[in-house]
């Protein structure tokens, strides 16, 4: 099995009334074929319910230069339809690529448990810390 050895993240943002679409499109179609590309290895998804953009997509890949490649530059130029339309409502995307420079400690066999909960602290003026909740 190929190891991921880069990061790439896609932040986006619909309007509320998308939402629903959104998330069924995303979970039924759009991740499992952007997991299926050579060289995305998983896929994770995150919502931050007070923020703008709300969805963070967080894919292992096997190099940094997997996101700008040929497969995913293939994918992205022959939506299907539902992609198309939903295309239209994204609002504040932006993709990111990391590249591992340091691995510390051994490869775990299964998912390490903070993987599956992410907290974006938005902090306004006035705001010094976090509430817990």
């Amino acid at each position: 099995m190929i190891e991921a050895k880069a990061l790439m993240t896609a932040w986006t943002h619909v309007p509320p009334e998308r939402e629903e679409e959104f998330n069924a499109w995303y979970d039924t179609e759009h991740a499992p074929n952007i997991v299926a590309l050579p060289g995305f290895l998983l896929g994770r998804r995150y919502a931050c319910n007070d923020a703008t953009p709300r969805y963070l997509a967080w894919y292992d890949v096997a190099h940094e230069k997997v996101e700008p490649g040929p497969h995913l530059q293939k994918y992205v130029a022959e939506q299907t339809p539902w992609f198309r339309r939903m295309a239209g409502f994204l609002q504040h995307r932006e993709r990111m690529n990391f590249r591992l420079m340091r691995d510390v400690g051994d490869t775990s066999s299964v998912n390490a448990p903070w993987l599956y909960k992410l907290e974006i602290f938005i902090f306004h003026d006035g705001m010094t810390e976090a509430a817990d909740d």
